[in-house]
């Protein structure tokens, strides 16, 4: 599946935090909290993830 290949090629932190956040609905806090990084660091995190994650959708030739 396209999308697992996407989450292995993440670095470990950056997969966990994303998963963490959008397939166990985690908060911000809970994240921060459970990998000791700043809440802002998280926000960070999931933006640059999701910045990726629109790339590969649009080289795997999804239309966004």
């Amino acid at each position: 599946h396209s999308f697992n290949l996407f989450l292995r090629d993440l670095p470990e932190r950056d997969c966990n935090v994303f998963v963490r956040r959008y397939y166990h609905v985690d908060s911000i806090e809970e994240i921060a909290k459970r990998y000791g990084i700043s809440k802002a660091n998280v926000f960070k995190i999931l933006s640059r993830t999701r910045q990726k994650l629109k790339e590969f959708l649009g080289k795997e030739g999804f239309a966004l």
